[in-house]
């Protein structure tokens, strides 16, 4: 049976008066010729996934995470390796940690005065915490993961039962890589991802976000620091994102899984607490539900330069589309998103101030459309008004209006309980007195835009008085 000649690799050999001395004299020199490794699939044995938090790091398998300075990247990783480091549960009903050591490389803040106390916050077993400071090597330098991957794989067996390893930022630890070369940054996390795979370790690095500008692009993955590479090697990629309409609130938000569906957002908040006389160190407080909006709509809310915040922009431009008429809630949802407003945005403004909903049929065979509106007092005297003082036939009757919509002002008495006449909210220093159609009335600063924007002028009711007995008579 013919073979292929591993000189020339020619099946049979092409040149045996050269390939032969050459693999005799390869073998008496103890060389090896370069060759390819390959296994064939059929001898490969399948394996399950081996999850420490499901959908997100995996043993094995390599998670990195991005975000802006001061948005909790570090607490992240404390607070997932105290979970691991303790068996404990992951947010939103998630499930249970495997218990497992951790090695944490952190090139940005103290070991005695940051990283354990907030591993103490987060309710670490400290035990099973591994904190690297060096290399020793002919004196003390910093670790680099071009030259000293043995070092980590041979920490990772003598301390036994690791199940992470945290590096944050990752960019402290490349060596002489330069991080914009896709090519050099895929030489060093490669190798990085073949010991994971080999000693059954997850990897989790910590990188930031690059600089926001005109010409950035707000996908999230593009967003990552660096070379592509960032998050080419990696098998998952998280983004954590400051959330526009919540001051404080931090979104969690996936960026890229190659390994498992698209998981759920998650939300925290950055507190602190004493752990010590003194010692104060801040921790991950998650909320208890997940978030629907997506890595790039939650970055490009984030990354909204203008001075009004997105919630109220959704709102104005309802008020201004649907006041007093009924408007196709397809051609709504088209026009405010060539505006830039989010359908998540979209959809709390409406449920706020209480957007009437109906479907209008076209004949027998199901066809139609949803449509929506706002009652305002103006707006439906001016809708009246052209239809001869009469609703128009596609108008439905007007209902109580929602507590985000105006209400008719009433006087204020002497003793009487003071409130917003727009929100019927109880006044908090924040009002001021205003006379409307000469009635004296209360309303809260915030409240007073809505309010004249609905409604500018209240004598409509005294203009339209057929109009006014008609809503009597609806409500």
């Amino acid at each position: 049976m013919n073979e292929t000649c591993d000189i020339c690799g020619q099946t049979p050999c092409a040149t045996p008066g050269f390939c032969n001395p050459s693999r005799a004299a390869d073998i008496a020199a103890g060389r090896k010729r370069p060759h390819l490794s390959s296994r064939c699939a059929a001898d490969i044995e399948p394996e399950r996934i081996e999850w420490l938090w499901p959908g997100r790091l995996a043993r094995g398998k390599h998670t990195a995470i991005a975000g802006e300075p001061g948005d909790g990247k570090s607490q992240l990783s404390i607070f997932v390796a105290a979970t691991i480091s303790r068996g404990g549960e992951w947010p939103c009903r998630e499930g249970r940690a495997p218990q497992g050591k951790v090695i944490f490389f952190n090139a940005e803040d103290g070991a005695a005065d940051t990283v354990v106390p907030r591993l103490i916050a987060a309710d670490a077993d400290l035990e099973r915490v591994h904190i690297v400071s060096a290399v020793q090597d002919k004196g003390r330098r910093s670790f680099n993961l071009q030259t000293d991957l043995a070092l980590l794989e041979q920490k990772v067996e003598e301390i036994g039962d690791v199940a992470l390893v945290i590096i944050d930022p990752v960019s402290s630890y490349m060596g002489k890589t330069d991080s914009h070369k896709n090519a050099e940054v895929r030489g060093t996390l490669e190798p990085l991802s073949e010991m994971a795979e080999r000693l059954r370790v997850a990897i989790l690095s910590i990188t930031h976000f690059s600089k926001s500008g005109p010409g950035n692009s707000t996908k999230t993955l593009h967003r990552f620091i660096g070379s592509i590479a960032f998050t080419g090697a990696p098998r998952a990629a998280f983004a954590v994102i400051e959330d526009a309409e919540n001051v404080g609130r931090i979104l969690f938000l996936h960026a890229k899984n190659n390994i498992a569906r698209k998981p759920q957002g998650l939300a925290y908040r950055i507190l602190q607490r004493e752990v010590r006389p003194g010692i104060i160190p801040s921790y991950v407080d998650w909320e208890n539900e997940h978030v629907t909006v997506s890595a790039d709509e939650a970055l490009r809310a984030s990354e909204d330069g203008g001075d009004r915040s997105a919630a109220t922009e959704a709102e104005e431009f309802l008020w201004d589309k649907l006041s007093g008429v009924w408007v196709p809630a397809k051609e709504t949802e088209e026009h405010a998103r060539a505006l830039g407003i989010m359908p998540r945005t979209l959809r709390r403004a409406r449920k706020k101030l209480g957007v009437l909903t109906r479907r209008e049929s076209e004949g027998r065979d199901g066809r139609g459309q949803w449509l929506w509106s706002l009652q305002g007092g103006q707006e439906t005297c001016k809708v009246a008004k052209e239809n001869n003082g009469h609703l128009a036939p596609s108008l439905a009757p007007l209902q109580s209006p929602p507590s985000s919509q105006p209400s008719e002002p009433s006087p204020v008495s002497e003793g009487e309980e003071r409130t917003c006449v727009q929100c019927r909210g109880p006044v908090d220093g924040k009002e001021r007195q205003v006379r409307i159609d000469g009635k004296t009335v209360w309303l809260h600063l915030e409240c007073e835009h809505f309010y004249r924007k609905a409604c500018p002028s209240r004598d409509l009711w005294a203009d339209y008085p057929e109009l006014h007995e008609l809503c009597r008579r609806f409500q």
